[in-house]
């Protein structure tokens, strides 16, 4: 087998393995996170939908009181035996 030999003029750094990573050292650094305009649209929307109007609030309790006559107003069943088939 031939042997080869040649000169340059370049540094054996310039042909070296590269050092060894250190993946011991991680640099921290403190980045804020992004606010996107969509995400603070989405909590604008849902602080708006959030808040009641006096006028739903009055509608909604208007309906609790009709809704707590209705449970509380004796049940006027004409048929309190109803049979399974009505046509017998």
């Amino acid at each position: 087998m031939p042997k080869w030999r040649f000169k340059s003029g370049a540094p054996p750094s310039a042909y070296a393995y590269p050092p060894p990573l250190d993946l011991k050292k991680k640099d921290v650094v403190n980045v804020e996170k992004a606010v996107l305009s969509t995400t603070s649209k989405a909590s604008k929307l849902a602080a708006e939908k959030d808040k009641v109007t006096p006028e739903e609030a009055a509608a909604a309790k208007e309906a609790e009181e009709q809704a707590k006559a209705k449970a509380q107003a004796p049940c006027r069943n004409p048929n309190p035996n109803p049979s399974p088939n009505p046509n017998p």
